[in-house]
């Protein structure tokens, strides 16, 4: 009877996961809908603003696993410290540029098509459409910590984490990781005086 009881519990437990947990359209158009808020009606936004902006802008993305996409094989050579050093630093980075153009935000209307499971990972398209102008956005997204999250975009067939690859892999193969590292903190430091 005891083990009838934990097995329904057990069950019960994986369906409400299952029936109340966000699917990866509505984590994006939730966070669409959070930045619409933030920035309709404006041109520029005042500084408590842009840390709403940057915290709406960072939830939806898991950074540790952009970090690992854009730094390859070069992943597995660094130490555990370089890692979370490296993480917070591309972090800061990423967060510091997404908030710089509004207009990327500015879509008047979002098409969100059915996602393309592949286990644990799934790839959503998306067509932004602004005045006479569309982009295609396409999410590689994964589950962490039970929600859905942003490893990669690619915005009309380039990939973010790729681009970044082929930039580090170039500085890496010319001096050293630690100086790739050193290189991201000091374009850090410029980006937060601008």
């Amino acid at each position: 009877m005891k083990f009838f009881k934990i097995t329904s519990l057990i069950i019960l437990t994986i369906f409400a996961n299952l029936l109340f947990a966000e699917d990866p359209i509505q984590t994006l158009k939730n966070r669409d809908s959070e930045i619409k808020e933030i920035i309709s009606g404006k041109d520029s936004l005042d500084s408590k603003q842009t840390e709403q902006l940057k915290s709406i802008v960072n939830k939806v993305y898991d950074f540790e696993e952009l970090s690992k996409v854009a730094l390859g094989k070069h992943w597995e050579e660094i130490s555990s410290e370089e890692k979370i050093d490296f993480i917070n630093t591309f972090k800061e980075l990423i967060s510091n540029q997404s908030v710089k153009k509004l207009s990327i935000y500015k879509a008047d209307e979002i098409e969100y098509d059915e996602p393309e499971y592949d286990n644990e990972k799934v790839i959503v398209y998306t067509i932004a459409y602004y005045k006479d102008s569309s982009t295609d956005i396409c999410y590689k997204m994964h589950k962490s910590d039970g929600n859905w999250k942003v490893y990669d975009t690619i915005i009309d067939e380039a990939s973010t984490a790729l681009k970044y690859r082929d930039s580090f892999y170039k500085k890496i193969e010319k001096s050293s990781f630690q100086e790739l590292l050193s290189k991201l903190k000091e374009n850090l430091k410029k980006s937060d005086k601008s």
